[in-house]
């Protein structure tokens, strides 16, 4: 059975099942570290005297020799229960990342980010602020026609969730820290005695067992379309440094977990028609061992001051968080691995709402994306194997491509490359108006030009303080390889003497997560991107799931030296023609691309794919521009052609920039498909000398301009090519 059917099968749920959810539970843990979650206990902290007082205890209760089963032993519900039959992600061992998006990486931005899909950086610190960003609660209450006053609700442990829930404009209900407000039953009565006569370990959190409580007979009561429950201590005894109450804090979350659960399948409401949904809001640290206790010094009353001087530059690990989703819809088992990214916090609400059958943009547009095209893969959730199963995408793991979706399903993916950081970008406000999901950006992302990595951070700085570059990366996930401007040098190759810090300073800018390969691989940046059909649309055509393969190559790391005219009369010949100072190296040692990266590509190219996008900071198929091109270099580019015609069952679109000018480039070969070019540049730059290239279709266009691919999923793939102006208008459109 080949991998494509295995995810197939896998992936696809039939009509009768795959139905949009009526009602959603969102739980969250605070401060639980994937470590434990994934691992169990942690051994360097149980032998601990300053952290573990009760060793003995929790190695008799939760050790065992295999991590895996130590996880198991710890939380049982989430590894027997939720990670058998949903799926999860966030074990980094396994290349498995997700993270937040705020870059705080304390709480109230965490919730934030979680309950409303929108990145504040305005949030600065836990206060009790108002909120101004609707939650994704608020939302869906307000766009109901049932009981708005029982529609939804919201359980916590800590004293803040009024505000970051702004529960005085939204009229949600929210019980927080403190007693009910009404007594509805004997019970709840209990409960509340029992609340007042317990000691109070904090002052803004309360023992979880009362929020548990609270939301349990709610539950049961009201029977509310949307619920959200928040569990504390692991984070607050984590901050008292106490190992031992942490560990227990884990164990005891998830018995309730477990009950929360349990009620819903026994509830005719709630059972095969929940989304239950777990997360946590932020990480903590790993390294140095007392980091464990801490995150964000951001966050200065979880720290005293030798800690926040300590850790003034952040604690590595705090961003990483992981997520769980678990119920009828869920079309993917097991665990999801992100290995060209991390699925984010802010697509959380947009994804709960998606599942729920309504489009999130109609809602809050702003919000992270629910459909972001990650390249993923599944894998079993077996603790005793761990076998891949083809690459899905975050939708695919958070159940968003139904049956129920809508039939029709375009997908819209741009492009562009040379965007000056000093220079205004209006195109931004084009690119947002066609609801693209995602970006493409190609080179020359900046003009940095500089030999200092503190130069080239300030220039990434001035970009993404741009109004409309912001909104961009809000909105949508995207992705980059580099040319010569933001690679560091005008026209520079392998030569340049700070391609590592450039290196670490781009994928810093770009979100890439710490352990990505891109950080460290030989040969440069290049990297490969999955884009997969929703379920809906792929039922319609009764085939498989089609697969859209972007490859970014890294045009700098290892190219030689060019070969520029120094003749000043050919040189003036050459201007005069509007071409460029560089000619053919016919050198036998001259490489664009490098062994490693050669090797790489050629394995993507064997990947069972349907359409290939290959993202090229030059152009590939104009010839004798004089400018950087594949035709200086003409073996790799010989080489390369003769790769796509091998493989030329599969649709190949080269996808380039570099120029400041945009044109379509077709090469008709015979007894082969044509070989088609789609440049964009610049975002900002214009070069109003175009150079001749004899496989133009139609006009080139001198004008700011960005680059659209639309994929329309029917029962044949039908594919647009476009460039469209500041304006958005469109300069250039050709149907495959």
């Amino acid at each position: 059975m080949t991998l494509r059917l295995i995810f197939f099968l896998f992936l696809l749920c039939s009509a009768e099942v795959c139905l949009a959810a009526d009602k959603v539970v969102l739980i969250t843990l605070d401060g639980l570290r994937w470590q434990e979650l994934f691992m169990g206990i942690d051994e360097s902290l149980i032998n601990s005297e300053k952290f573990t007082k009760s060793s003995d205890a929790l190695r008799e209760d939760y050790w065992d020799d295999i991590p895996e089963q130590r996880a198991l032993k710890l939380m049982p519900f989430m590894h027997g229960t939720v990670f058998k039959q949903g799926a999860f992600v966030g074990d980094l061992r396994h290349g498995s990342c997700a993270e937040v998006s705020n870059r705080k990486n304390f709480s109230y931005p965490g919730y934030s980010e979680i309950l409303t899909g929108v990145v504040d950086h305005s949030i600065n610190s836990n206060d009790k602020v108002p909120n101004a960003n609707k939650s994704f609660i608020e939302l869906l209450r307000e766009n109901t026609e049932k009981d708005r006053l029982h529609y939804a609700a919201a359980f916590t442990s800590w004293d803040v969730f009024p505000s970051i829930l702004n529960v005085e404009r939204s009229g949600l209900y929210v019980n927080a820290f403190g007693p009910l407000d009404v007594i509805s039953s004997e019970n709840e009565q209990r409960i509340q005695s029992f609340y007042f006569d317990t000691p109070r370990p904090w002052t803004s959190v309360r023992n979880d067992v009362f929020t548990h409580r609270f939301a349990l007979e709610y539950l049961e009561r009201e029977q509310p379309d949307v619920l959200f429950i928040s569990y504390g201590e692991t984070d607050d005894f984590a901050h008292d440094g106490k190992y031992h109450e942490y560990i227990w804090a884990a164990n005891r979350t998830d018995r309730f977990i477990g009950e929360i659960w349990a009620t819903l399948q026994r509830l005719d409401a709630y059972r095969d028609n929940t989304t239950f949904f777990i997360t946590t809001d932020h990480g903590r640290g790993q390294l140095p061992l007392e980091s464990w206790q801490h995150h964000s010094p951001t966050a200065p009353e979880h720290v005293n001051q030798d800690s926040l001087n300590r850790y003034a530059q952040g604690i590595a690990g705090e961003e990483a968080v992981w997520m769980a989703a678990l119920g009828p819809d869920i079309s993917s088992r097991g665990e999801i691995i992100t290995p060209n990214g991390c699925l984010t916090s802010n697509r959380v609400a947009a994804t709960l709402i998606h599942t729920l059958g309504i489009d999130f943009r109609t809602l809050n547009p702003n919000m992270g994306s629910a459909s972001a095209r990650i390249s993923t893969m599944t894998v079993s959730s077996d603790l005793s194997s761990r076998t891949a199963i083809h690459s899905v995408t975050l939708a695919t793991f958070l159940l968003l491509a139904s049956a129920a979706a809508s039939a029709q399903h375009v997908t819209r993916i741009g492009f562009g490359s040379c965007s000056h950081q000093d220079k205004p970008q209006p195109i931004w406000t084009s690119v947002l108006e066609d609801k693209l999901d995602a970006f493409i950006f190609l080179g020359d992302n900046i003009y940095g030009d500089s030999d200092d990595a503190a130069v080239l951070k300030r220039k990434y700085a001035k970009l993404a303080a741009i109004p409309g570059f912001a909104a961009l990366r809000e909105q949508m996930p995207t992705y980059a390889t580099w040319d010569d401007h933001d690679y560091g040098r005008n026209d520079a190759g392998k030569e340049y003497p700070s391609k590592e810090a450039s290196r670490q300073l781009l994928l810093d800018f770009w979100e890439e997560p710490e352990s990505s390969l891109r950080r460290t691989q030989e040969g440069g940046i290049y990297s490969s991107v999955l884009f997969t059909e929703p379920a809906a649309s792929a039922l319609l055509h009764g085939a498989e799931p089609r697969v859209i393969q972007l490859l970014l190559l890294d045009l700098r790391w290892n190219r030689t030296a060019l070969n520029e005219i120094t003749d000043d009369n050919l040189l003036s010949q050459r201007f005069e023609e509007s071409r460029g100072p560089y000619e053919a190296v016919l050198d036998a040692d001259a490489e664009l691309l490098g062994d490693a990266q050669w090797t790489w590509l050629e394995k993507e190219f064997a990947e069972d794919v349907d359409l290939r996008l290959i993202g090229s900071s030059i152009q590939v198929l104009a010839e004798f521009t004089g400018w950087e091109s594949w035709a200086n270099f003409p073996r790799e580019r010989s080489a390369l052609i003769d790769l796509v015609n091998q493989y030329s069952q599969v649709p190949t679109i080269f996808l380039s920039g570099d120029l400041h000018w945009s044109e379509l480039s077709r090469i008709q070969q015979r007894a082969k498909p044509a070989l088609i070019e789609l440049t964009s540049s610049g975002l900002t730059e214009e070069w109003k000398s175009i150079s001749p290239n004899r496989h133009r279709v139609g006009q080139a266009f001198a004008e700011a301009n960005y680059g659209l691919i639309s994929v329309e999923w029917d029962k044949k793939l039908d594919i647009t090519l476009e460039i469209k102006n500041v304006a958005g208008e469109v300069l250039i459109s050709n149907a495959l």
